[in-house]
């Protein structure tokens, strides 16, 4: 397949994410995540990176930085270059570390730099692995919401939008956190934007409009609850809290049909019936 050139320039804020080679493992034990944290405040620092949020997974990463010099490819060149001599010489292994060049998309710092942050800082929660982003030791979360000292990160950004009139941090802290923790639907669906910059009002209404379309013969998510736990003569606590393999098979049933019949997205899948993205991915396998 043919390389795309990769969007770049000055003083542009990018969502960086990368995958482990095959879908392996990026990190086996605790101390591997914070090397790959001491790599990414050195190089940040080396190339005049801003770090603004990060979230280290066990199989991948995601990066949301400002590049104001355009040392983009650098910077990652550099980062995952290292860690991946690090990682192999530490697990006795050869080869990839990581299994593609990195994906990029350029964002917009305002409102998408909001629901990026909110994203990213969620990928644990997403994956079913907490209950609670703070739970998570490896995304900067902790750092916005004032539980461990920001360091090298940049949250200014984004947590500059949260900031009453009187400069509270605590009180700043505290909204970013209530936003991050709220069932608010993200007007942009990361996991399936295929398109390299991120920030077009006219297609972020397009793809609410989509969204409110897709619910417009429903009162609301209870009544398509009910006729989907109708049309599968069951009932929405089932679908919502199946217990046993028959009541788990009716709600893989509903997940497929919200798919491929109503053409709901994952995230708005996972949303509807409460249940992480990582879990609506396993059902579709």
């Amino acid at each position: 397949m043919a390389w795309h050139p990769r969007l770049c320039g000055e003083n542009l804020h990018h969502h960086i994410y990368a995958w482990g080679n095959d879908h392996h493992p990026i990190f086996k034990f605790e101390y591997h995540y914070q090397r790959y944290l001491e790599f990414l405040k050195q190089f940040s620092k080396k190339f005049n990176i801003d770090v603004i949020a990060y979230a280290l997974m066990e199989w991948h990463i995601h990066l949301f930085i400002f590049d104001r010099l355009n040392k983009i490819s650098a910077f990652m060149e550099n980062l995952h270059g290292e860690y991946a001599k690090y990682f192999n010489a530490d697990t006795g292994r050869v080869g990839h570390v990581f299994g593609e060049r990195f994906n990029n998309k350029i964002v917009q710092p305002n409102n998408y730099g909001l629901w990026l942050s909110r994203y990213i800082h969620r990928q644990p929660v997403e994956a079913g692995i907490v209950s609670n982003p703070a739970y998570y030791p490896w995304t900067s979360y902790r750092q916005y919401i004032g539980l461990e000292p920001i360091d090298f990160i940049k949250p200014r950004t984004i947590l500059a939008q949260f900031a009453n009139k009187a400069n509270d941090e605590k009180e700043t802290a505290k909204n970013y956190e209530e936003f991050v923790i709220g069932e608010q639907e993200c007007p942009v669906d990361f996991d399936a934007s295929k398109s390299q910059i991120i920030g077009d009002l006219n297609w972020e209404y397009e793809q609410v409009k989509k969204y409110k379309l897709k619910l417009a013969s429903f009162a609301n998510k209870e009544e398509l609850l009910k006729k989907l736990s109708d049309e599968l003569n069951t009932t929405a606590e089932c679908l919502l809290n199946p217990k046993g393999k028959k009541e788990r098979g009716l709600r893989h049933k509903a997940i497929e049909i919200l798919l491929k019949k109503y053409k709901f997205k994952v995230s708005q899948i996972a949303r509807l019936l409460k249940i992480s993205r990582m879990a609506v991915f396993k059902v579709l396998r």
